[in-house]
């Protein structure tokens, strides 16, 4: 039943790692305004897609809750290498990324909702590349990596990948989802 959506959950899961990964390993100092634009893009990016993919599967009270809290964890996980400013960046960036992410699906999901999920996906990708880029750029005369604690960053995704599970098969659906979906029932 939910074949498609946990596909999307891997990928969404995959695009987020990558983009923490990167920004945790810059040993270098980065500025303030990329620290800001690392939160933000994170933020957004975490709080969107588990927001929308969850709005999708469960309605938007659970997929709002859930997007706008995993956002603001990743975001001010992200934004924190440049003190307070990145974190509250990060922090509204995830507040606005999971409500919306959860808003769009749901208005979205007696339409085709997976060619969109798969399109955020794809953006989503784009943005964390993007944001690579800018930090490599801004790196590139101190090009010093450190390796960030792999366990804890799998810990993370494991624990997020348990819990969408469960929001998935046992989490309270609204009845806009269960009426209009397959997978709601």
């Amino acid at each position: 039943r939910f074949g498609p959506f946990m596909i999307l959950l891997l990928a969404a899961l995959s695009i987020s790692s990558i983009g923490v990964w990167y920004v945790k390993s810059i040993k270098s100092k980065i500025t303030c305004m990329t620290g800001c634009m690392s939160g933000m893009t994170m933020g957004m990016v975490g709080g969107f897609t588990l927001g929308s993919i969850t709005g999708a599967t469960n309605g938007m009270l659970v997929g709002s809750i859930y997007g706008l809290l995993a956002g603001t964890f990743l975001g001010s996980l992200v934004g924190r290498c440049c003190g307070a400013m990145g974190m509250m960046e990060g922090m509204m960036a995830g507040l606005m990324g999971g409500v919306m992410g959860a808003m769009t699906s749901l208005m979205m999901i007696s339409e085709n909702v997976f060619i969109f999920l798969w399109i955020l996906m794809a953006v989503s990708s784009i943005m964390v590349a993007g944001l690579v880029k800018i930090i490599r750029k801004e790196t590139e005369g101190n090009p010093s990596i450190k390796s960030p604690n792999r366990y804890s960053l799998l810990a993370i995704n494991l624990l997020v990948l348990i819990i969408t599970i469960w929001l998935f098969a046992f989490g309270p659906r609204s009845a806009i989802v269960a009426s209009i979906t397959t997978w709601g029932a």
